[in-house]
């Protein structure tokens, strides 16, 4: 396809003329391409831009997915997979004003910290570490370069933690062959090995996504703050973040019981509910539960999100330190941004897409509002 024939084809998309097949390939070039390969200059996405700002319709809640796609239609072909449209309004498109600076996500090494207190730096060229009772390797069957001291005088019952500092993550594989995947800045408590314990019991801050290993006679148990949950074998995602106000449960596959631990209620998900705690009240609602756990996939995905939740995860992600300036608007927005993608990909589509505005010097996003 030529540069004409790309031309034509945006036009029909902006005027709502394409057949099916030519929308489809729109939508996907426009969420997920490399659009290097179609050739288009910045004067290109200019007019691309113009063309498909002038047709924006008032935000539905039932064509969300739709508009979602239409209104980041140009922006999206030069920064690719990411797209967020206001909750309850048209797009507004703003002259971009951030400070260009090349921000990816970057973190420390992640941490185990051993029951003797003995701290180890994992190796952050590898994707997992695996939890024996007597040896400690990464997934690849190499061992630690930090050589554990008196592993095997470590008891079965103290506890260590693998701490995942922002701008990074981390996959464990339990004693029991329990995955768990850490995200930026969480911690995971698990024993050495829960041979000859009634229950599999961890505990976690921040978020994980767990890939249970089935043992009916010995539920696994993952404690936070103000609740409990059981399983028996299941994949469910948890987020759980100090400085969050809420607790979020997410059910994929399986079945989890969530114990609210202040009020003693109790709840059964099933695959594709999620539980939000406040600390005493839970509500369960249905969710796009493969989006919940995205993250570990190098995805964040929002949906019907605050702008402040977005930022903490975004500053999560990437490492850096969010400064507000005076009040933001309360926005809900949604979308999704490649953990590839820089934190000026990231900004450029937010301001297109809010009434926020951000600069960002070094490793500060500094934000504010346009009004």
């Amino acid at each position: 396809m030529d540069k004409k024939e790309i031309n034509k084809l945006f036009e029909r998309y902006s005027q709502g003329q394409c057949t099916d097949a030519e929308r489809q390939l729109v939508d996907e070039w426009l969420t997920f391409g490399d659009f290097a390969e179609i050739q288009r200059t910045d004067r290109d996405i200019d007019g691309d831009l113009n063309r498909i700002k002038s047709t924006l319709p008032v935000y539905r809640p039932l064509s969300r997915v739709r508009l979602w796609k239409v209104a980041v239609a140009a922006s999206l072909i030069s920064i690719c997979t990411f797209g967020l449209i206001r909750y309850y309004n048209t797009v507004p498109f703003v002259e971009q004003n951030t400070v260009q600076l090349d921000v990816f996500p970057k973190g420390d090494n992640p941490t185990l910290t051993l029951a003797n207190g003995q701290k180890i730096s994992l190796s952050k060229s590898q994707s997992a570490i695996i939890i024996k009772a007597s040896e400690l390797t990464y997934s690849d069957g190499s061992t630690l370069s930090d050589k554990p001291d008196k592993l095997l005088n470590i008891s079965d019952n103290d506890l260590q933690s693998i701490e995942t500092p922002y701008g990074s993550q981390y996959q464990v594989i339990l004693d029991d062959g329990t995955k768990v995947w850490l995200n930026a800045g969480s911690i995971l408590h698990f024993p050495q090995s829960f041979e000859g314990k009634k229950e599999r019991e961890v505990t976690l801050s921040g978020e994980g996504y767990f890939e249970v290993a089935k043992k009916r006679k010995q539920p696994f148990i993952v404690r936070g703050r103000d609740q409990k949950i059981e399983v028996l074998g299941t994949h469910f995602n948890v987020s759980n973040y100090p400085e969050s106000v809420k607790t979020k449960t997410t059910l994929i596959e399986g079945a989890v019981k969530v114990n609210v631990l202040r009020s003693k209620a109790t709840r059964v998900l099933r695959p594709g509910e999620q539980a939000v705690l406040d600390g005493v009240d839970i509500v369960i609602r249905d969710v796009d539960a493969e989006s919940a756990s995205s993250w570990k996939d190098g995805m964040l995905d929002f949906r019907n999100e605050m702008l402040t939740d977005i930022l903490s995860e975004i500053a999560r992600t990437y490492n850096i330190e969010v400064d507000y300036e005076g009040r933001l608007p309360q926005e809900r927005l949604y979308g999704k941004i490649s953990k590839n993608k820089s934190l000026q990909s990231a900004v450029k589509i937010l301001e297109l897409s809010s009434d926020a505005k951000f600069k960002i010097v070094g490793r500060k996003l500094i934000v504010s509002s346009k009004k």
